[in-house]
């Protein structure tokens, strides 16, 4: 099953799964070595090398067993895409798993 989609939050779901982080912690997340500009240059040049190959692996799985979900999602919303689409494949969908709050 293929999930392609962007999905906002709903009406009532008002607060983030997350709490804003403290500008001490942005300043250290944004001077990270990692992001130095001969750092970023490595690791592009090893994705663009890499990435042809990784796209060449998915491409090969069936794409009507595939659940695409996004990284990017807030994980009340990633649960919630999850257990629609899992419960399409007959799953024992009464186990009343909540997420972790």
């Amino acid at each position: 099953m293929l999930i392609n989609c962007w999905l906002v939050q709903e009406p009532g779901d008002d607060a983030p799964d997350f709490e804003p982080l403290p500008p001490h912690i942005i300043k250290r997340l944004v001077t990270r070595p990692e992001d130095w500009p001969q750092n970023v240059t490595k690791d592009m040049a090893q994705y663009r090398e890499f990435m042809p190959l990784l796209q060449a692996f998915v491409d090969s799985f069936d794409r009507r067993r595939v659940l695409e979900i996004n990284a990017y999602w807030q994980p009340s919303i990633l649960y919630k895409v999850l257990h629609n689409n899992l419960s399409g494949y007959l799953l024992n969908t009464n186990l009343n798993i909540q997420p972790i709050s």
